[in-house]
């Protein structure tokens, strides 16, 4: 089945789960595919990402019950398009979902600068209830998800 709906943009779902596959992809400046048998996704963020990008891309995970799944988030071709004021409404949304639902841990790979302390914030600040980490190498954090 194929839907799509067109907020401030396009997101695209394919969902072949009717002929055996389990997944479903979104094309946005964050690219997500969730893999519903192995339970987790995989996430690519290009170009400038805002805080409506990664509200949309939260939402995406809510909708489609895997937020709770854990998460690779490849950002290193990113450029983070919001502000540290906005990393206190990302936690603050982070928070609000996980009254509904558990959060899978997330690993994401920024480039380092700028985009990359963003993500610092948002590690420090949702420490006590949602576990993000930020890295600068895929390896270590593909190896994090996997310890637990």
């Amino acid at each position: 089945m194929r839907r799509a709906r067109s907020v401030s943009f396009e997101i695209v779902f394919h969902d072949e789960r009717a002929q055996g596959q389990d997944w479903w992809t979104t094309q946005m400046p964050i690219t997500l595919a969730i893999d519903h048998t192995r339970r987790e996704i995989q996430a690519v963020a290009s170009g400038h990402v805002d805080f409506a990008e990664i509200e949309a891309h939260l939402f995406e995970q809510r909708d489609s019950e895997s937020l709770a799944y854990p998460e690779f988030v490849d950002g290193r071709t990113a450029e983070a398009a919001f502000s540290p004021a906005d990393v206190y409404r990302i936690v603050e949304l982070l928070r609000r979902l996980k009254e509904k639902s558990a959060i899978g841990r997330k690993a994401v790979v920024a480039p380092a600068g700028h985009a990359f302390g963003l993500v610092r914030m948002i590690e420090m600040l949702a420490e006590g209830f949602c576990e993000v980490k930020g890295f600068l190498d895929e390896d270590e954090a593909r190896a994090w998800l996997a310890a637990k």
